[in-house]
């Protein structure tokens, strides 16, 4: 159950997208989204008999410490591409929100997250490359891209809260008493 998480994120990645930038989601893209997701997982599951993510896994000796070195199967690169149609389905969505957005700060927020959304590429590329045998980048690039969402709701919610409150304080300005 470890690997539930890795990949349902694809899937919810793409639905909170789409919700930040008010893209409609059919159903059946849903469905798709959580189908593909679904039978990732089987992959998973059923890897240590049919190898489809890691060809092998071996503990190799280093400098009296043990390293896992695996070798990937097709499966493991799938899984890669669907991060991938994450991050493409990112830079659509917020170059077209930030079209359609009218306010200056929504049109800050969507190149924010349209610049956030790009850091995971190095990642994809450095990992895809086979570069992560002793180092994996991608915890990493997942707490600092949850951070900068994070700090960019917080920003965006005080700022919307303030906007309301000015506008609930000083709507009948020019009725004074």
């Amino acid at each position: 159950f470890e690997f539930l998480g890795i990949l349902f994120i694809p899937a919810f990645a793409i639905l909170f997208i789409a919700d930040i930038t008010k893209t409609n989601v059919q159903i059946g893209i849903k469905a798709l989204l959580m189908a593909i997701s679904g039978a990732l997982w089987i992959v998973f599951l059923t890897d240590p008999v049919h190898h489809w993510i890691y060809q092998s896994i071996k503990l190799l000796p280093l400098n009296g410490f043990g390293v896992a070195y695996s070798t990937k199967a097709c499966g493991y690169y799938f899984i890669l591409a669907y991060y991938a149609a994450v991050l493409l389905f990112s830079m659509i969505a917020f170059p077209k929100a930030w079209r359609k957005s009218k306010t200056v700060s929504s049109k800050k927020s969507y190149r924010f997250l349209f610049i956030t959304f790009q850091l995971p590429w190095f990642v994809l590329l450095f990992v895809a490359s086979g570069s992560d045998i002793y180092f994996d980048p991608t915890p990493a690039v997942i707490f600092l891209v949850l951070s900068l969402i994070g700090i960019n709701e917080l920003k965006n919610d005080f700022f919307e809260l303030e906007i309301s409150r000015w506008k609930n304080t000083f709507i009948n300005m020019d009725e004074m008493t």
